[in-house]
C-alpha cells in the first residue's frame, strides 16, 4: 500500500493550525501547486462583509524544536512572493512546540539584504509569535500596504506620536513638533485610518527617533537636541524621504516645499540629497536644499546621487545649468586646496559638463586645472579625447590632434583614430591625416568606420594635390565654406566630380547636419561612378542624417530618369547603411567623445556630516 511520508502529513497538519489561528469570518483557501504559495487568505468584517483584502501564505513545517524560529528559503521563492499582486506572509509552524511564527515578505529583505546568495535563512524573533492579537495586526498591515500599493496614492498622511505610556520634556517636545508639522499642510493630519490616511506613527527609542508604516517600513535618525525646533525640521526631511521612497509624490513633495519655504536643513546627509532630488524638477529649489546641506562640500553617496539626478534630469538644460554651475563651484571653493585628486576629479566633472553646453573655453580651461591637480589624466583616453573634442569645435586642430594622436596610442580605438585624422586634415597635415585614416582603414571593425576612413584618406590626398596644384598654404581657407562652394560650382561646370566631391566633404565633415549640402556630396560620388567613394560618402551622410539625406538624393536619381533597377539597388544600400546606424544618434559635439561622458568619483569619505 501506498504510504504518505511524514513531510506530507506535516503539511496537512501545518495548514490546519494556520487555518484555526484565523478568524471565523475569514476564508482560507488552498492553493494549486502550480500557483506558487500554499494559501490564500481572505478577509471579511465581523458581520461577514467582503473588505476586498486579501493575502498570501507561504507555510513552512518542521518536526524540530531547534528550528522553532528559523527557516532556509530559496530567494527567487521569495522574489516570486513579493512579485504577487497580494501581500504575502512566510510562516513557520512547529509541529514539536505547536507554535507559529511569520513575517511579512517586505521584512524578509530587510532582514536579509542585499545577497548573491540562491538561498537565505530566516530568523524569526519572539515579536513574530502568531498571538491572539496577530489577526488584527495583519488587517492594518494589508490595509496599509494596499494604501501603499494604490495607484493614486492621493491619502493624507495620518501622523501620530506614540509616547509608550511615558511623560517628559523630550516627549512633549516630539508631541509639538508633530503638531506644528500637521499646522502646515492639508495633506498632513492626525488619523490612523488607513483606509483614509497613510498611517505613520512617530515615537522615541533613546537618543533618536524612529518613524514607522506599520510593520512595513521604520526609519530611525539621531538627534541631538529634541527642542520641537530641531526636531521638526530632521522630521520633515524625514517623512519626505520615506514618503518618497513609496513613491507617494505629492505628499514628498508638499514635505519638500515645507522644508524649502521653511528654510529647513538636517543632520543626514543622504536625506538631504534624496530630498533635493524629489525637487529635481524645479532646479532653483533642488539647488538650495542642496546647497543649504553643503551637499557639494564631501563627495560621498549624497554627492553623487545629487549630481547624477541634476546631470541627467529631463528639464531643459537653461533652466538646470545655473544649479549645476552652482554645485562646481560651491564644491571647488569648498574642498580642501590641498586635496588634488578630490579637487581634480570636481574640476574634471565640471569640464565635461561645460563641453556638453557647449562652453568649450571655460571647458578646456577646467580639463587644464585637473590635468595639473592629476597628472594621471594624460594617461587616460577619455579624457584626451574629450579635451581634444573641446579643442576641435573651437577650430584649435592642431592641439585637438595631440590630444587625440595621443589617446589613439593609448588605446587605438577606431573612431579616435578618425577623430585624430579629422584634426590633422584641418590643421593642414594632410600626409599625416590620409596615413592616420589607411591605419584605421586597416584596424576598423565594422564596414561604416572603415569606409568614412578610407573617403577621408582619398580626401587628405585629394587636398593636398589640390594645395599643391593651386600653389596655396595655411589653413584659413579649410574652414572658408565660400571658397569651397566656388570650387564646386567651377568643378560641375567642367564636370570634374571628384573635384566637386572633395570640396562638399570638406565642407560637410564640419558640418554633420547640413543635408542639403550632404545629399550634394552623395550626388556627386555617384557621378565620379568610384564604388568605393560611393559607400564612404553614402555611409557618412546616412550615419548623421539617416534616411532625410538619402530621400535628397533620390529625388536627384527620379530627376535623372535612373532606371528602377538602379533605385532599387541604391535603396537597398541606404537601407543597410541605416541598419547598422546607431540606435541613438548624439549630438555633434560629443560625437567625438566617443561614447558616454566620464564624471570622475571619489567615495571613500562617511555619509554624516
Amino acid at each position: 500500500m501506498p504510504t504518505r511520508t511524514r513531510s506530507h502529513r506535516l503539511e496537512d497538519i501545518s495548514i490546519v493550525e494556520f487555518q484555526r489561528l484565523l478568524p471565523d469570518e475569514w476564508v482560507c483557501r488552498s492553493k494549486d501547486k502550480d500557483y506558487g504559495v500554499d494559501l490564500e487568505v481572505e478577509i471579511f468584517d465581523d458581520d461577514g462583509t467582503s473588505t476586498g483584502l486579501l493575502f498570501y501564505v507561504q507555510l513552512k513545517a518542521t518536526d524540530s524544536e531547534e528550528a522553532e524560529r528559523s527557516v532556509s528559503i530559496k530567494l527567487d521563492r521569495l522574489e516570486y512572493l513579493a512579485s504577487l499582486d497580494a501581500p504575502s506572509i512566510l510562516v513557520r509552524y512547529c509541529d514539536a512546540t505547536n507554535a507559529t511564527h511569520f513575517m511579512w515578505i517586505s521584512n524578509i529583505f530587510a532582514q536579509i539584504g542585499t545577497t548573491s546568495a540562491a538561498s537565505a535563512t530566516i530568523n524569526f524573533s519572539e515579536t513574530d509569535a502568531w498571538d491572539d492579537e496577530t489577526p488584527s495586526k495583519v488587517l492594518q498591515t494589508v490595509k496599509v500596504l494596499r494604501s501603499i500599493r494604490s495607484e493614486t496614492r492621493r491619502l493624507p498622511l495620518g501622523l501620530t506620536v506614540d509616547d509608550e505610556g511615558k511623560a517628559g520634556s523630550d516627549v512633549f517636545e516630539l508631541k509639538l513638533a508633530v503638531s506644528k508639522l500637521q499646522g502646515m499642510s492639508k495633506m498632513i493630519n492626525s488619523n490612523r485610518d488607513p483606509e483614509r490616511c497613510l498611517p505613520i506613527v512617530i515615537r522615541l527609542q533613546g537618543d533618536a527617533i524612529v518613524a514607522s508604516i506599520d510593520v512595513v517600513a521604520s526609519i530611525t535618525w539621531k538627534m541631538d537636541s529634541f527642542s520641537s525646533d530641531d526636531v521638526l525640521p530632521r522630521l520633515a526631511y524625514a517623512l519626505a524621504y520615506m514618503t518618497g521612497g513609496y513613491e507617494f509624490n505629492r505628499q514628498a513633495l508638499e514635505l519638500t516645499r515645507i522644508i524649502h519655504a521653511n528654510g529647513y536643513t538636517t543632520n543626514n546627509r543622504l536625506f538631504a540629497s534624496r530630498i533635493a532630488q524629489l525637487a529635481i524638477d524645479d532646479p532653483t529649489i533642488a539647488a538650495d536644499i542642496a546647497r543649504w546641506n553643503r551637499i557639494h562640500a564631501i563627495q560621498d553617496q549624497a554627492y553623487l546621487e545629487y549630481i547624477e539626478a541634476l546631470l541627467s534630469s529631463e528639464i531643459p538644460m537653461e533652466k538646470r545649468e545655473s544649479s549645476i554651475t552652482i554645485f562646481f563651484t560651491d564644491a571647488i571653493s569648498d574642498h580642501d586646496p590641498t586635496d588634488n585628486q578630490r579637487l581634480s576629479t570636481i574640476f574634471y566633472s565640471f569640464a565635461n559638463f561645460q563641453l556638453n553646453t557647449g562652453d568649450l573655453g571655460k571647458a578646456v580651461s577646467s580639463y587644464n586645472k585637473a590635468r595639473k591637480l592629476d597628472a594621471d589624466y594624460l594617461k587616460r583616453p577619455y579624457f584626451l579625447n574629450e579635451v581634444g573634442s573641446c579643442c576641435f569645435w573651437r577650430k584649435h586642430f592642431k592641439s585637438a590632434a595631440v590630444f587625440y594622436s595621443a589617446s589613439y596610442d593609448l588605446s587605438p580605438n577606431p573612431q579616435v583614430g578618425i577623430c585624430a585624422g579629422d584634426a590633422l586634415l584641418y590643421s593642414g597635415d594632410f600626409v599625416g591625416a590620409e596615413r592616420m585614416f589607411e591605419n584605421v582603414c586597416a584596424q576598423a571593425p565594422d564596414e561604416m568606420k572603415a569606409a568614412e576612413a578610407l573617403t577621408k584618406a582619398w580626401l587628405s590626398s585629394w587636398l593636398d594635390e589640390f594645395y599643391q596644384r593651386n600653389d596655396m598654404a595655411g589653413t584659413a581657407v579649410l574652414k572658408d565654406r565660400a571658397t569651397w562652394f566656388s570650387v564646386i560650382d567651377q568643378a560641375q561646370e567642367a564636370e570634374e566630380y571628384a573635384h566637386a566631391l572633395g570640396a562638399a566633404l570638406v565642407v560637410a565633415f564640419l558640418n554633420d547636419d547640413d543635408t542639403n549640402l550632404w545629399a550634394d556630396a552623395m550626388s556627386f560620388a555617384f557621378a565620379t561612378q568610384d564604388s568605393q567613394l560611393i559607400l564612404g560618402t553614402f555611409s557618412g551622410a546616412i550615419w548623421r542624417n539617416g534616411y532625410e539625406v538619402y530621400a535628397l538624393f533620390r529625388k536627384n536619381l527620379e530627376k535623372g530618369n535612373l532606371p528602377q533597377d538602379g533605385l532599387d539597388h541604391f535603396d537597398q544600400l541606404a537601407n543597410a547603411l541605416y541598419e547598422m546606424r546607431p540606435a541613438n544618434q548624439l549630438q555633434s559635439v560629443t560625437k567625438r567623445l566617443v561614447g558616454e561622458n566620464n564624471y570622475d568619483s571619489v567615495q571613500d569619505v562617511p555619509d554624516e556630516q
